[in-house]
């Protein structure tokens, strides 16, 4: 069996006591069948604190202290548990974590949640694009060569996922604008799929060269942009100056409704999740009051253009939270049939946590790798840690009918 990971896999070192957002507060820490026979074993003062905690039956884990944090999370943000027995005493989920897998074939995929902080400096503190490594097991076997339909299967959606990626690390033209193309692959990828023709996908693939699709994804610039009030998000609105010019005001004036008919689509959906965190609901709740009242288009529109244009040279940030989504969930596609949702979901995960950053953007003035890091973990703990939210968007995707122009 092969196992491949991203590169910065093995660079992963938990903070402990550091991290500024522990997985040990505000998590349920659930506890497998064998560690917590393993703790009925252990004795003295940390086997009795054990045996306290535990909540029995099919659901097992650890009760949670009344500020919602593991009870042998210690005063320095240490576990007790790992001092006392060890780290292989912990439960699956705490050695995993932040780590996820999928398994398909002769192949085990393993990479980490942006949930946690240092995986978001992994992936974010670099410009280098995305790369992943293979190994192969010890001990293991290749696939089975009896059910060539199915390797058949893995093969073509590995090679779509892997274009995918190829077309978002295409560097010369705006993040959004190669998103478009991806979008419009997958939703062909998806008419072979849907049609039990597979077999014509790396038709597809050879015919939908990266950087095939271009596209002005920016709105003009605004001349008089500096004259808007600085870091609260308040003062007048101004208009681009496209917008004073009558040939393209007509133009600017579909963008605006446009933009802001997505971005109310994008609160609505993300508005209907269940809320898991209060830092979630803060940030959703920031949102909507950042583009709310009168002239919400205009400002709308500006401030991201603005935003945009600050970010610029790091847009590699977005490009490698795209990559992030892609790889982490693509090849569910062998178990469900539904590339073209999965490429969705990382359009509509980037462009929330973009309304996101704007935000933190309109509020200080500037946007830092920290704050890059913080947004990605606050969205990611909201939504990738619950399979309810995850059907929720799931169901959008699939019913409400997205454009790929509507992600730019």
């Amino acid at each position: 069996m092969k196992l491949r990971v991203p590169s910065y896999y093995k660079e992963f070192t938990c903070l402990a006591g550091a991290c500024r957002h522990s997985c040990c507060v505000g998590w349920e820490v659930d506890v497998d069948e064998d560690t917590a026979a393993y703790y009925e074993t252990v004795e003295g003062v940390l086997g009795e604190r054990l045996r306290r905690f535990m909540r029995k039956g099919e659901d097992g884990g650890l009760l949670l202290t009344e500020n919602g944090r593991c009870p042998f999370l210690n005063e320095e943000n240490l576990c007790d548990i790992c001092i006392g027995l060890g780290e292989e005493a912990l439960s699956e989920v705490c050695t995993e974590y932040p780590r996820f897998s999928i398994e398909y074939g002769d192949v085990l995929e393993k990479s980490m949640a942006l949930s946690c902080e240092e995986v978001g400096r992994l992936i974010f503190s670099g410009e280098k694009p995305f790369s992943w490594e293979e190994i192969v097991l010890e001990g293991t076997e290749e696939e089975d060569t009896a059910d060539p339909d199915g390797a058949a299967w893995y093969r073509a959606v590995e090679q779509a996922r892997d274009h995918v990626i190829a077309i978002l690390e295409e560097r010369s033209r705006p993040v959004s604008s190669r998103l478009v193309q991806a979008l419009r692959f997958a939703g062909e990828v998806q008419e072979h799929i849907n049609r039990g023709e597979t077999e014509k996908i790396a038709g597809a693939i050879s015919r939908d060269k990266p950087g095939a699709w271009t596209s002005d994804c920016f709105p003009a610039k605004a001349a008089e942009e500096e004259k808007i009030s600085g870091g609260d998000g308040e003062g007048p609105v101004l208009e681009p100056e496209a917008a004073k010019q009558p040939e393209k005001a007509e133009d600017f004036a579909d963008s605006r409704k446009r933009q802001i008919e997505e971005f109310d689509r994008r609160l609505a959906i993300y508005g209907s999740l269940e809320v898991l965190d209060e830092e979630w609901e803060r940030s959703l709740k920031q949102v909507k009051k950042a583009f709310s009242g009168p002239d919400r288009g205009a400002k709308y529109v500006q401030w991201r253009e603005r935003f945009l244009d600050f970010i610029r040279h790091r847009e590699f940030e977005y490009e490698h939270l795209l990559v992030y989504f892609i790889f982490r969930y693509q090849m569910q596609t062998v178990y469900d049939s539904s590339f073209a949702c999965h490429v969705m979901y990382a359009a509509l995960s980037f462009r929330m946590i973009q309304d996101m950053d704007m935000v933190r953007f309109m509020e200080k003035g500037t946007f830092t790798l920290e704050d890059r890091i913080d947004t990605a973990r606050i969205y990611s703990r909201e939504v990738e840690h619950s399979e309810e939210n995850l059907e929720i968007l799931a169901e959008h995707l699939n019913w409400d009918g997205f454009e790929p122009e509507s992600f730019l």
